[in-house]
């Protein structure tokens, strides 16, 4: 299956956070989440497991009570039922993928 990066709407999740779904299928999902300087992500869990890798931007990520500032071309694993949360300190866009997909995203 094929999905055209073009055809896909970015949705507004919050103030300063919009997501474009990628692509999704069976147990696998990923997103493009674009982030406005200055803007945090709420502080959250999931029963997925996530792969956050840093397409451009500055971000501080905390994942369970530990911080890193991360950029271009880093990742950061969050385990299933782990604390997290973003904060962007540069305008930037994150590539985040979960399994099993998270069907609250679709909708």
């Amino acid at each position: 299956m094929y999905f055209n990066n073009q055809e896909q709407p970015s949705t507004l999740i919050s103030e300063g956070i919009t997501k474009k779904m990628l692509a999704y299928g069976g147990v696998l999902m990923s997103t493009e989440i674009a982030f406005e300087e200055g803007v945090d992500g709420i502080h959250h869990h999931h029963e997925q497991e996530q792969i956050v890798y840093i397409l451009d931007g500055k971000f501080e990520f905390t994942v369970d009570d530990i911080t890193q500032t991360c950029t271009k071309g880093d990742t950061v694993y969050i385990p299933s039922n782990t604390s997290h949360q973003g904060k962007c300190t540069e305008k930037g866009r994150l590539l985040s993928l979960f399994t099993p997909l998270r069907e609250d995203l679709i909708r």
